[in-house]
């Protein structure tokens, strides 16, 4: 039994999408291609046509001359499709791995061997990938069967070759569109097969949990003796918040109070630097002792890193703390 009993972590799968290895289903390409090329060809089918016509037209008037412009144009139809199937599968591809990743060619000997690509080939996933394109075809054949019967009847009554030529395109048409309909249905299925194979491929052991964490979270022992730290250090100066003139926060997270009392303290000080619930606290003791709070996200956060608590301010927040200064000044609430 595998020891890989741990799901993947945020940080294991976006390194497996960095490295390259996410999940694609290449028939989720092959889907889209087909979709771009039917997409494709029912506009550029016209516009050859119209090209031909004019083409023989220009031969019958100057059948010595130079290739005409229709030419070009049925040039450039023919060629629409193809191009349009290829970029839909290259955008289906990158849609699926989150990106366009390229890796330098590299020789693969294993599979360069017979008896690893007849192992491919008669494997259990290669019967099952044959049963399944078995049974898209014989779905799409079942769909097929009325299109076939409805074109049946109405080319018994067909008046000119133009209403031929139309009833065979649309029926054209409709054939792409329910294969596409099967194949898509098909496709979906295999994309989260093969999401579901790919996710557990990333499972991790015990160990590589742990591993995975210290190395994106930081040590649970080390957190836990940086809280109680921080929170023994804002139990003895969290009293002083009844000093502050103001606080400054963000919503929940960071408090910051601030004292500011010219000329004794020309510079404002920090009293109290929070975090968390200890930063609801500093606000509901500045709530309770009517002392301003100040919600700047940025600011506060700056403040609780760059500050100190019993220091002046730090000089890269002279600019945003006075103009809180003067605010609160024209409004009175300075002390």
């Amino acid at each position: 039994m595998s020891d890989r009993q741990h799901a993947a972590t945020p940080s294991r799968i976006a390194r497996a999408k960095r490295e390259g290895n996410v999940a694609r289903s290449y028939e989720v390409s092959t889907v889209a291609a087909f979709a771009g090329a039917t997409l494709a060809a029912a506009g550029a089918v016209p516009l050859a046509a119209s090209a031909v016509v004019a083409a023989f037209a220009h031969a019958a008037r100057a059948p010595l001359g130079g290739p005409p412009r229709a030419l070009l144009v049925l040039a450039c139809a023919a060629m629409t499709p193809a191009l349009a199937a290829a970029v839909a599968g290259t955008g289906a591809g990158v849609l699926q791995g989150g990106g366009l990743h390229v890796t330098a060619p590299h020789l693969d000997v294993k599979r360069l061997s017979p008896a690893a690509g007849l192992k491919r080939m008669l494997g259990a996933e290669a019967a099952v990938a044959g049963a399944r394109a078995l049974a898209a075809l014989a779905l799409a054949l079942i769909a097929l069967v009325p299109l076939v019967r409805e074109v049946l009847a109405a080319g018994t009554t067909l008046g000119s070759p133009a209403a031929g030529a139309a009833l065979v395109a649309g029926a054209a048409l409709r054939a792409c569109g329910a294969a596409l309909c099967v194949g898509a249905a098909f496709a979906l299925a295999d994309y989260a097969l093969v999401r579901r194979r790919w996710r557990a491929g990333l499972r991790m052991s015990a160990d590589e949990a742990r591993r995975d964490a210290k190395e994106n979270e930081g040590d649970p022992h080390a957190r836990a003796r940086r809280k109680s730290a921080h929170r023994a250090l804002v139990r003895g100066s969290i009293s002083r918040v009844a000093e502050a003139s103001f606080v400054v926060a963000n919503p929940t997270h960071v408090a910051v109070a601030l004292r500011y009392a010219p000329p004794a303290v020309p510079v404002p000080e920090i009293l109290v630097r929070a975090l968390d619930e200890v930063a609801l606290r500093v606000r509901a003791l500045a709530r309770q002792h009517d002392i301003p709070v100040i919600e700047d996200v940025a600011l506060a956060r700056l403040l609780y890193r760059a500050g100190e608590n019993g220091r002046p301010i730090p000089p890269d927040t002279y600019v945003a703390v006075a103009q809180i200064v003067a605010a609160l000044a024209r409004a009175g609430l300075l002390a």
